[in-house]
């Protein structure tokens, strides 16, 4: 049984009850004065805490990509998204070295000390600012750190707020008390009784109860006023449930869309490492010696052909360079110079061919194209080389040329051999003219002569021109008529050789030489008759599309109009123009002035 103090016991009953009552409903106000207000900020700060969690483990999962990638661009996307979160303060991603990759309210990251956060979080600026930081993990490996800064104003501004109102509810309550227990002390009482009971059940945590109304007046207002106030953080309390509910199915959707791109992702690095696999095995295949160096002279990748070369593995060489392969400084040197330059100019580079020592002692012959590129993703500058063995290639071309020297030698001798018999037929007819005074019989063995002669003039120039393939026609035609020239004493009589360089081949030179030598001795037979000067001309020019055009003119009485050259019986003419047939060519005559024959035909 509660006792009143002998002070109380001695003022009026009303005094009694209005002071005890006056006592309880100022020590309710102050509970609520300080609880309510408490109460929120505690709910604000625990919907804070788990809104600081959700945010933080949202962005770390969302810069995962772009750290494993190093996508400074992505990291920056990433962090404007999480700043679109009202109370987010400042957000910095730091990679493992510490080093950071991505920054939002820099000024405030710096000025709260972002590093030194705790694990577990801290408040600073006096409780304004509420710090956390989680770590960012990549295949159990922690990749870098997430630091985030919150800002509490919002829940410090509710807190005032409520305190504020509970503060002006509170005088009102008061007020109010005052009168209506001094009026209806007996009724005010007994209501007063039910919501102090209500107000130890809010003080419990169940803001489901309500205080009672009454039958009207001030009680009944201060009952409303309590409801209203309890309603209120009724709703409040609903809206945080309701705040928590949305962050938590927005973390199961996020948390399934990361399951998914997690799949993604490993799929991704599945299908790479298959890919990466099958490049190796084709570079591996290649027989030529494949690598790859950066600008700092180090391997990058080798296929097997290059790691057999040099007797080692592919594993020993990548990572190393040419010296620690124990090439000598100077071959070391020179293709360090070789890798700047193809760097500089960013042009692929054929290098020459060179040798190069083996890991079995045998020395190779190289030959090398260096081609400047960059892996992709990157921007540094590598030089890929590709060095084929030409060993076996050169043995091949040294062999071949040996060859042909031999055979050179071989068709130059025979063409030696074959001159010298034609000479020792010539020889033989003129030794078998001197046994004839006939001097028709000897005539025809002189044109004979001059024929073998012809013909023994074309493998003479060509064993002692270089090319086999044929013989300066020109040179051949200035060397016949100057021969035929000297053979018949016609001191009046002259030539003129008018020549291109025209190449012709020892199946053409031989029927044109004979057609040459044809057309000259019968203009030196026939043409001057009665006459004692004239002139022989002889032009060779190339005709375009690998023909060439030979005539033979002179300036002396001509042939009759009536004479054909294909019907004559002169040995002579018959013979050019069985020769003029042989090499697929035509034969034109020209009679205006003295007797020109035109011969065109094809080189080969």
């Amino acid at each position: 049984m509660i006792r009143t103090p002998s002070l109380l016991r001695r003022l009026p009953l009303r005094w009694q009850f209005v002071i005890p009552t006056s006592l309880v409903f100022l020590v309710i106000s102050v509970f609520f004065l300080v609880f309510i207000p408490a109460n929120i900020e505690q709910q604000g700060n625990r919907a804070l805490l788990t809104k600081a969690r959700v945010v933080t483990t949202m962005t770390a999962a969302n810069v995962l990509p772009a750290i494993v990638f190093s996508d400074s661009q992505q990291v920056a996307t990433e962090l404007q998204t999480a700043l679109l979160s009202p109370d987010l303060v400042y957000a910095v991603v730091t990679d493992q070295h510490g080093v950071v990759r991505g920054v939002v309210g820099k000024a405030e990251a710096e000025r709260y000390d972002y590093r030194h956060t705790p694990l577990d979080g801290r408040q600073v600026d006096k409780g304004r600012i509420w710090q956390t930081q989680t770590a960012i993990v990549h295949r159990d490996e922690v990749i870098g750190t997430l630091h985030m800064g919150f800002s509490r104003e919002a829940i410090r501004q509710e807190g005032d707020r409520v305190r504020n109102e509970t503060a002006m509810v509170t005088i009102g309550v008061l007020l109010v008390e005052l009168m209506l227990v001094i009026g209806v002390s007996g009724i005010v009482t007994s209501h007063l009784e039910k919501m102090a009971g209500t107000a130890h059940a809010v003080r419990e945590g169940n803001l489901t109860v309500r205080a009672p109304l009454g039958a009207g007046g001030e009680v009944r207002e201060l009952a409303e006023a309590f409801n209203a106030m309890l309603d209120q953080l009724t709703a409040a309390q609903h809206e945080l449930g309701e705040v928590n509910r949305d962050l938590e199915d927005r973390v199961a959707a996020r948390t399934g869309e990361l399951e998914a791109e997690v799949i993604e992702h490993r799929r991704t690095e599945e299908s790479l490492r298959i890919s990466e696999e099958r490049q190796r095995q084709i570079i591996d295949l290649v027989p030529n010696l494949i690598f790859v160096k950066d600008a700092n002279g180090r391997f990058l990748m080798v296929n097997a052909a290059f790691a057999e070369f040099y007797g080692k593995t592919v594993d020993e060489i990548q990572g190393a360079s040419e010296a620690d392969l124990g090439l000598p400084d100077a071959e070391v040197a020179r293709y360090r110079a070789e890798d700047q330059a193809v760097l500089r100019s960013g042009v692929a580079r054929f290098g020459p061919e060179t040798s190069a020592v083996a890991a079995d002692g045998s020395v190779r012959m190289l030959h090398s194209i260096k081609i400047p590129f960059t892996f992709s993703r990157t921007t540094s500058a590598c030089v890929l080389c590709v060095t084929t063995d030409v060993t076996a290639v050169k043995k091949a071309e040294m062999g071949l040329k040996q060859s042909l020297r031999e055979k050179d030698v071989l068709l130059k001798e025979v063409h030696h051999r074959v001159k010298n018999n034609l000479q020792v037929i010539n020889s033989l007819l003129s030794l078998q003219s001197q046994e004839f005074s006939d001097p028709v019989l000897r005539e025809a063995l002189v044109e004979s002569q001059n024929r073998i002669r012809s013909m023994a003039m074309v493998h003479e120039q060509l064993y002692s021109a270089g090319d086999l393939a044929g013989i300066d026609f020109g040179e051949y035609i200035s060397r016949l008529a100057g021969q035929l020239m000297r053979l018949v004493t016609r001191p009046g009589i002259s030539y003129v050789v008018e020549s291109d360089h025209v190449s012709i081949g020892i199946d053409v030179a031989v029927p044109c030489g004979l057609i040459v030598n044809e057309l000259i001795s019968n203009a030196l037979k026939h043409a001057f008759h009665g006459r004692e000067k004239g002139t022989i001309s002889i032009s060779l020019r190339a005709a375009g599309d690998a023909h060439a055009e030979l005539m033979v003119r002179d300036d002396g009485v001509g042939l009759p109009a009536a004479l054909d050259p294909e019907a004559v019986a002169s040995m002579g003419l018959t013979l050019v123009t069985s020769l003029t047939k042989q090499i697929h060519g035509t034969l034109a005559l020209d009679r205006t002035a003295g007797t020109a024959f035109t011969i065109r035909f094809r080189l080969h």
